[in-house]
């Protein structure tokens, strides 16, 4: 299984995890979304691991990064955002993600009437993983 695969399946349980409150998703999204509360799902990073060869024996483990950003229209939608970013976690945490930045409200430029906040998650992934 490559890394993309097990992108794909943190993606599939995250849009799971929020479709209550959230039903507009998408993977490294560029620009603003077009449809409000918005969660993108990205694959930050992935530097090699230096946990990689005592992990069980398995080679080519790595360790990713992945941001979840949560998007709502208006100051009043804050805690849709929270709400939504916060299902997203409990389902990292699930997977043993854990949290390595955030939740951090980020800015975006121009658009005074967008609430963004975001949070990166690592952990050490391996062949069989994630199954």
């Amino acid at each position: 299984m490559i890394l993309q695969d097990y992108f794909d399946t943190v993606y599939n349980r995250l849009t799971s995890a929020v479709k209550g409150v959230c039903q507009n998703a998408g993977k490294e999204t560029i620009g603003l979304p077009a449809a409000f509360p918005y969660m993108d799902v990205s694959l930050e990073d992935c530097p090699a691991s230096l946990k990689a060869a005592d992990l069980e024996d398995m080679d080519n483990a790595v360790e990713p990064v992945i941001k979840i950003t949560v998007y709502t229209e208006g100051q009043e939608q804050a805690d849709l955002a929270r709400n939504i970013l916060s299902l997203a976690g409990a389902e990292m945490q699930q997977m043993l993600f854990r949290r390595s930045l955030g939740p951090q409200r980020v800015t975006v430029p121009d658009t005074g009437n967008i609430f963004c906040i975001s949070a990166r998650y690592t952990r050490v992934i391996c062949d069989g993983d994630l199954s």
